[in-house]
């Protein structure tokens, strides 16, 4: 443990010289403990939130959790949950009423997968990898017909190339838009009830 908090401490905080490399380079053991660590998700959000917390405490002159009411953890066991996730996600600005629709939510992946739609729908032949969600994973998968297991990127801008939802990503977006548009107390936004439906405004 302490190998790896000196490590990221030197990743965060400063570049690490030659003879603190040459150190973990010439050292197999402590390549290959690194490695795993290095794998190790929880422990990789640990030490970046503790880092975060630290120093967002010392600015604010506060003690204690930084991270500990509004931030929570949520185990994604189900595709209903892995659902609900994806959807708080895109419809954060229109909840915050910061966008009124999700065409015009920026910097989302619903509004990417939307302007790569319509970048397909005016030139067929374009370039899959110059689309605007070339780096985003694809929305569906196949469970029947997709292969087991991780699938690699082929084109190198993205992680994997599997879907994680059995749903069109056009009925995502139905979706979206349906959930939307359902006003709630605790949210300072919602899409109107009066504007046209998605697939009209587009």
């Amino acid at each position: 443990m302490a190998i790896l908090s000196n490590y990221f401490h030197l990743i965060l905080r400063s570049r690490p010289n030659e003879f603190e490399l040459n150190s973990i380079r010439n050292d197999p053991e402590k390549v290959a403990t690194i490695r795993t660590k290095l794998s190790d998700v929880a422990l990789w959000m640990r030490l970046f939130c503790q880092n975060i917390g630290t120093r967002a405490n010392k600015e604010d002159r506060e003690v204690g959790k930084f991270f500990q009411g509004r931030y929570r953890t949520v185990r994604i066991l189900n595709e209903a949950t892995l659902l609900a996730c994806s959807t708080y996600v895109d419809l954060n600005l229109i909840r915050a009423a910061m966008a009124e629709t999700i065409e015009l939510s920026d910097f989302t992946s619903a509004q990417r997968r939307i302007e790569s739609i319509q970048a397909l729908s005016k030139d067929p032949s374009i370039e899959s990898t110059s689309l605007r969600d070339s780096f985003l994973a694809p929305l569906t998968i196949d469970e029947r017909n997709d292969p087991i297991g991780p699938c690699a990127s082929r084109s190198g801008k993205r992680y994997s190339d599997k879907g994680f939802l059995s749903l069109s990503t056009l009925d995502y977006l139905e979706l979206l838009e349906e959930t939307a548009r359902i006003t709630r107390a605790d949210k300072a936004g919602a899409t109107a009830m009066d504007l046209p439906p998605i697939f009209e405004r587009l």
